[in-house]
């Protein structure tokens, strides 16, 4: 069977879940739209722009992949066309993909699912509670609704992420084989704590940094924050270090956690209760902004408890992290039987914008509309026409009323009662070419000349 992780390699993520299926028998590759961030490899790499701008370019992309691959494991709330794809809808591709036969599986990350307002309900040092703008629950409502509907699994990456997705499972992040158990020397008297947060804002940086300084003063730890760091580099630096700093205003660990238990350094986060009794036993110790100081004070004052942490950190990552744990889970999913989906369903959630301008034209036509004869039954198309179609379809106005005016008709005095006219050209132009109202037209126009 041939996986296609794709189209972000978060983490490096894709490439690791690919490696550790390849033991089952399973061939993989990982594509990436645009640059990655960290150094982060991939199979094959598309031009972003140019999946924008060349519809042959996008399209052999998507060829490719359906001859070469029977599994789509999408990343992040992405798929193959939804971003490359202006003029259609997002995610469009996966009932496409469905119908031919593909397994597609959902994997959340984390902020492509996260809903600012049930984050703030219970997380507070929410990092939302600093961002200028919050993202668009609306839009991302949507792309779970989506992948509900078209996908054979979703997945999310870590417990906190069933929030957002509670009927999803949860398959957590995967380590290299090579990274795990990394021998340590005797505990220093003074422990290295290190901080990499992939971003400042949503990490809790600046309560890191309040919470280190006195200590770092005191001589009791030695300190580093760095970002932009390569794969290579961070793994290179967990090993160095003696603690790790993660996120303090997520409520969950990241995967900085999880790299970091592999080589037996103690990681420190705030993760929310409800998230420790879906993940019993993590050995991730429990710190917030307030808490931070006392607890890297603790630790840096008993070497001994430090030393008995480390191997539970590395077994921990044997058990729950490593390419036989993440591997077996995906073997089972992929295997699952393909069941395939329900075509009647066509209500297609819309960008927010689209919708507010159809409701109101949608109000409109009601209003105008109600109670004549001619529409009875159905309502005008819900689509907004694109503004540069509005010379061809004022084009067509035109011919179809000069069919009724041969006909003897003149559309004032017609069944139409002018109530169409009523309309600005591209929302007329869509009442005139309804299937339904055109026949009923043409019917019209064929009787009068009879």
């Amino acid at each position: 069977m041939r996986v296609l992780f794709a189209p972000a390699n978060t983490s490096g993520q894709g490439s690791a879940m690919g490696e550790a299926i390849q033991r089952y028998g399973y061939t993989t590759e990982t594509w990436v739209f645009g640059k990655s961030p960290f150094g982060i490899d991939c199979d094959r790499r598309f031009e972003t722009a140019r999946l924008l701008a060349d519809p042959n370019y996008r399209w052999d992309m998507f060829d490719q992949a359906v001859r070469n691959f029977d599994v789509f494991h999408f990343m992040a709330g992405r798929s193959l066309l939804d971003s490359a794809e202006p003029a259609m809808p997002v995610l469009w591709d996966l009932p496409l993909l469905r119908l031919l036969g593909k397994k597609v599986v959902m994997h959340f990350r984390g902020s492509d699912v996260r809903l600012p307002s049930v984050h703030l309900r219970r997380e507070e040092d929410s990092y939302f509670r600093n961002l200028a703008v919050l993202p668009d629950e609306d839009a991302i409502m949507n792309r779970i609704a989506i992948s509900r509907r078209h996908a054979d699994s979703l997945l999310v990456s870590t417990p906190g992420l069933l929030d957002y997705v509670p009927d999803a499972e949860w398959v957590g992040h995967v380590v290299t084989d090579t990274t795990v158990g990394y021998p340590r020397a005797s505990e220093p008297d003074v422990p290295h704590v290190v901080h990499i947060p992939s971003s400042r804002a949503t990490k809790g940086s600046a309560q890191v940094e309040l919470a280190v300084q006195p200590l770092v003063e005191a001589g009791a730890i030695t300190y580093q924050s760095i970002t932009g760091l390569t794969v290579k580099q961070t793994h290179d630096m967990l090993r160095q270090a003696d603690i790790v700093v993660d996120s303090l205003t997520i409520g969950d660990h990241g995967l900085i956690s999880v790299e970091a238990m592999a080589v037996g350094c103690i990681p420190i986060a705030h993760i929310a209760d409800i998230n420790r009794s879906r993940n019993p036993g993590v050995p991730v110790v429990e710190a917030t902004g307030p808490t931070l100081q006392h607890v890297l004070a603790g630790l840096a004052s008993d070497p001994k408890r430090r030393a008995a942490l480390r191997p539970e950190l590395v077994k921990w990552v044997q058990t729950h992290h490593s390419h036989d744990a993440i591997g077996s889970r995906l073997h089972d999913i992929y295997q699952r039987p393909v069941v395939f989906p329900e075509l009647h369903r066509t209500d297609w959630p819309v960008s927010t914008s689209t919708r507010h301008v159809e409701g109101l034209e949608r109000r409109l036509a009601d209003n105008h509309l109600q109670g004549h004869p001619l529409f009875a039954g159905f309502g005008p198309p819900a689509r907004t026409t694109p503004p540069a179609l509005t010379e061809r379809l004022t084009q067509r106005i035109a011919t179809l009323e000069s069919e009724l005016a041969n006909a003897g008709i003149t559309v004032n005095e017609s069944v139409l009662g002018g109530t169409i006219r009523q309309f600005r050209p591209s929302v007329r132009a869509r009442l005139y070419q309804h299937p339904r109202l055109h026949l009923r037209l043409r019917q019209f126009i064929e009787r009068r000349k009879k």
